[in-house]
């Protein structure tokens, strides 16, 4: 059988757009100090007490939590957490088809997984408030598989979650299909290699031009100005760390990777006045006659 491939994209298209793909599964290490979670889950508030009561929720330290292995979810529909190793206990969400966990244990028919989950909650003088904590949560075995089981249709290529077009951002939490721009198709392993051959690489890496000084990375434009980027070498969010990775001739644009304190990126900037022209996730990819 031929192995399918299909990598996410950040594409340049006329003007500038930037292109968001929903994929499978999350490879990143989860922390303490993250804020988002797989799930992305709204606050849990259970109504029902004595279920609540039968399965209480099950805070973990996620230092002392060993990590068993990962699985992912294989069903196309996704697979229910709850807060007990029972159809009965209380649901806190769903997991779509794909997702990366985290397993800490196996009861039966039951995977136990850690994840985030926000609750509500009520002060004591009555106010609401939320917590976000490390938690002990359950899903069906029957629900879980390896990383191959996890297969991707045509159908799955040209669902993106955001999108930007010139400037104007657009969102969409269940995923849109994307019906301009570009054709997105599914190959083979074998197809993949052959034109993988052919590819080229646009970039100029002539990062010997712009060395830092310091924390500080100026980059001269063709105005008499300079862009200029400094190092941020805190640890909070506020962490940032940046690198000239080259330019491309065709564009008139320099390369910036830039590093921070949960995420990455590479950004392209107009040699002539410094204007952001597109922020990728990764490196950009640009079709032969440089259009796309």
């Amino acid at each position: 059988m031929k192995r399918l491939l299909f990598l996410p994209l950040c594409i340049l298209v006329g003007g500038t757009i930037s292109i968001g793909m929903s994929g499978c599964g999350d490879g990143s290490k989860k922390t303490d100090t993250q804020k988002g979670d797989s799930t992305q889950m709204d606050s849990v508030a259970v109504r029902n007490t004595a279920v609540a009561e039968k399965f209480p929720p099950l805070p973990i330290n996620y230092d002392q939590t060993k990590v068993l292995k990962n699985l992912y979810v294989i069903d196309r529909a996704g697979v229910v957490l709850r807060q007990g190793a029972d159809e009965s206990a209380p649901t806190l969400g769903k997991y779509p088809y794909g997702t990366k966990l985290d397993v800490i244990a196996e009861e039966g028919e039951w995977i136990a997984v850690m994840d985030r989950v926000q609750r509500d909650y009520k002060g004591a003088n009555g106010e609401a408030n939320d917590v976000t904590r490390w938690e002990k949560v359950y899903v069906a075995k029957s629900k879980l598989g390896k990383q191959d089981k996890i297969t991707i249709s045509p159908k799955d290529l040209n669902i993106i979650v955001s999108q930007t077009v010139n400037g104007k951002e657009s969102y969409y939490e269940k995923g849109h299909p994307l019906d301009k721009y570009l054709l997105v198709e599914l190959i083979d392993e074998q197809t993949f290699l052959a034109a993988r051959n052919t590819a080229k690489n646009y970039m100029i890496k002539d990062t010997l031009s712009y060395t830092k000084n310091g924390k500080i990375l100026e980059l001269p434009l063709e105005n008499g100005k300079k862009l200029t980027f400094t190092d941020k070498d805190i640890d909070n969010e506020l962490e940032s760390r940046y690198s000239y990775m080259g330019h491309y001739d065709f564009l008139n644009a320099f390369a910036v990777a830039g590093n921070y304190w949960e995420s990455a990126d590479v950004r392209l900037f107009d040699r002539k006045d410094g204007h952001l022209i597109v922020e990728c996730g990764d490196y950009p990819f640009f079709s032969a006659d440089k259009n796309i």
